[in-house]
């Protein structure tokens, strides 16, 4: 279902993470058909219940690079000295805004690390309906899915 200027009206899904959680959730995307590369991309809106967030890009498009491309990635810088909050992607040992790799028919881990005052919960929101179809999203605790285990 689409509203104004085709944009989907379909509600975004958040997922909230309280005290005890892993601070690293991993973005695992696998393709339907292995032997064929799929472009697309996952934005995720990471922030606090008092409104400090961070938009975050994860993706692979036809003419990328796996390295640092201006204008297309974007690094993020080390985090400041905890309680702060923090969000980005991490991913080949760098920590990304936006990272936007080529197209691989392997399966591909983003690391989102978080950094946050375990008295103040996070939320994690995306919308499912600009997924590419015949991907396979999960969102999944550094545990193997032992608390965090989500179908996007």
């Amino acid at each position: 279902m689409t509203g104004d200027h085709g944009q989907s009206t379909a509600p975004a899904k958040r997922l909230r993470l309280v005290h005890g959680m892993s601070l690293l959730v991993l973005l695992l995307v696998g393709l339907a058909t292995p032997v064929v590369a799929q472009q697309f991309e996952v934005n995720l809106e990471v922030s606090t219940t008092s409104g400090i967030g961070y938009n975050l890009l994860a993706g692979m498009a036809d003419g990328a690079s796996d390295d640092y491309v201006p204008g297309e990635d974007l690094y993020a810088p080390p985090a400041p000295p905890p309680p702060s909050f923090h969000s980005s992607i991490i991913y080949a040992n760098d920590s990304w805004f936006s990272c936007i790799l080529a197209p691989n028919p392997a399966e591909v881990v983003f690391v989102i690390g978080l950094q946050f005052d375990a008295t103040e919960p996070i939320l994690i929101e995306w919308n499912p309906t600009q997924l590419a179809v015949g991907g396979n999203y999960m969102l999944e605790d550094a545990f193997g899915g032992l608390f965090l285990l989500i179908d996007l």
